[in-house]
């Protein structure tokens, strides 16, 4: 690793920032979700030509009241006023929180309950059907089995309602966050994972992403492209542009289907003197996923740099759609992301006007943006609006969360350019 680099600290978030520090880019990768969420929850649902024809052919830029272009408050609101968040937010900083409660330590029973907490804090409003049956599927389940007791995952369910959509995505960052963080910065106080000149991304990370995705989210694509997401933001700090998606998705297909066939199949699914893990009923349908997944990925890496440089965000929503399905909304986000010849704003504005499931897939985008770029690389007119107190006090108080969080990892200011 390289020495630090000096920078000015800048005012964000109620605090002084280090441009290129580890809190520099852990509030870049939470704030970032804050501002795709708020943005786009008024757009949830529009097409990319109701956004402009709503917006007379500007896009949406700024916040706007999510009670007035929505057309179905009445069913998943009321939404709080202009600048609102939804779930994606809300379920982010529930992990983070108990992550925090752990020490940096994840705990699938201890997530559970601070997903309850936020579900009772926020009335669920704009929460998506697989979140609310997920909070549904705890609460019933700990009447019954008392309060450690977490969702299995399995049939019924499993076939019912599996969960196939992007509400694992939107909430893994801090996982994400979590490894980034040990590899730059280490810790006395955690077991440091395997780091080199490419770090190693260890299976445990990936086994924690599915245990917190199946909480609400149990189908294997679900699982599959929240560990994307994670992995993703794992490793933002050696990754950027275009081109880089290709070796990133060699690399993290790998990773995924190694813990599918070596930890899953053989240390979770059929533990020693236990019954197979409820993981195991989905069988070859892990292999089927990651195909899957793997195949639409395949068709956007064939989409010329010119084309995306030119329309953006449109030209990967004609290949992948922008639906919340996993399938669409994963080869979306990454390649968004992965986009380095425009800054986190254009980035943001050009994801949330695209259309489809706005909000949630702007918080994935944004999450991998922000972490690479930082909050200071994030547009501060929408971090501290001046018009807007309630994002304002927001963010700020996600300043407070986020440097509890990189001081259980150690230095504050380690990461920087050279790393």
């Amino acid at each position: 690793m390289g020495k630090v680099v000096k920078e000015t600290p800048v005012d964000i978030c109620g605090l002084k920032v280090v441009p290129h520090s580890a809190l520099d880019v852990a509030l870049g990768c939470i704030v970032g979700v804050s501002l795709g969420d708020r943005l786009g929850l008024p757009a949830e649902t529009m097409t990319h030509e109701q956004i402009l024809r709503r917006t007379r052919g500007k896009g949406l830029r700024n916040y706007v009241d999510p009670n007035l272009w929505r057309t179905d408050a009445d069913k998943y609101g009321p939404f709080g006023p202009t600048g609102s968040a939804s779930d994606d937010l809300a379920c982010t900083l529930a992990l983070l929180k108990g992550i925090i409660d752990r020490k940096g330590e994840y705990n699938a029973s201890h997530s559970a309950t601070m997903l309850l907490k936020a579900a009772e804090e926020t009335g669920m409003a704009g929460w998506g059907g697989s979140m609310r049956l997920g909070v549904r599927s705890i609460t019933e389940g700990r009447k019954e089995y008392g309060p450690s007791y977490i969702p299995s995952g399995c049939l019924p369910r499993m076939i019912e309602a599996p969960g196939a959509g992007d509400g694992a995505m939107m909430r893994i960052s801090p996982l994400g966050l979590s490894f980034l963080l040990r590899q730059y910065v280490g810790s006395t106080r955690l077991t440091p994972y395997e780091v080199g000149p490419v770090p190693h991304v260890p299976h445990d990370m990936i086994c924690q992403v599915f245990e917190e995705s199946r909480l609400t989210h149990s189908h294997p694509l679900a699982m599959i492209g929240a560990a994307l997401v994670a992995l993703a933001i794992a490793s933002t700090k050696r990754r950027t542009g275009f081109r880089a998606l290709k070796p990133f998705l060699d690399e993290a297909f790998r990773d995924i289907r190694d813990v599918i066939d070596q930890r899953l199949y053989k240390d979770i699914f059929h533990p020693r003197g236990k019954k197979p893990n409820p993981f195991a009923a989905w069988g070859d349908g892990w292999h089927t996923a990651v195909d899957d997944m793997r195949l639409v990925f395949e068709r956007v890496l064939q989409i010329p740099e010119e084309v995306i440089r030119k329309d953006g965000a449109q030209a990967i929503a004609r290949v992948t759609g922008t639906e919340s399905h996993s399938l669409q909304a994963a080869p979306f986000a990454l390649a968004l992301a992965f986009r380095d010849d425009v800054d986190a704003e254009h980035i943001l504005i050009d994801t949330v006007n695209a259309g489809g499931d706005t909000d949630t897939i702007g918080a994935i985008v944004m999450s991998i943006v922000g972490a690479r770029v930082g909050v200071t690389g994030l547009p501060f007119r929408l971090i501290h609006p001046t018009r807007n107190r309630l994002v304002d006090l927001a963010h700020t108080e996600i300043g407070t969360l986020v440097k509890e969080f990189v001081l259980l990892f150690g230095d504050e200011v380690a990461i920087n350019k050279a790393a």
